[in-house]
């Protein structure tokens, strides 16, 4: 497998500063279907969690 690509050099770093250095939390929502809903909205977050979780 070629390491030279965009997830590798681009996405995962990304996530990793969004999670690690800024404090959000990370949902991989590729595989979401559209319901007509949010599915990946705060209010699945427990109490107390993190605000603005972000879908990548």
């Amino acid at each position: 497998m070629n390491d030279y690509t965009e997830d590798n050099l681009v996405e995962q770093p990304a996530i990793k500063i969004f999670q690690d250095q800024l404090g959000y939390s990370f949902i991989n929502g590729f595989n979401e279907k559209f319901t007509g809903q949010l599915d990946l909205s705060d209010e699945k977050q427990p109490q107390g969690g993190k605000r603005g979780a972000k879908a990548v």
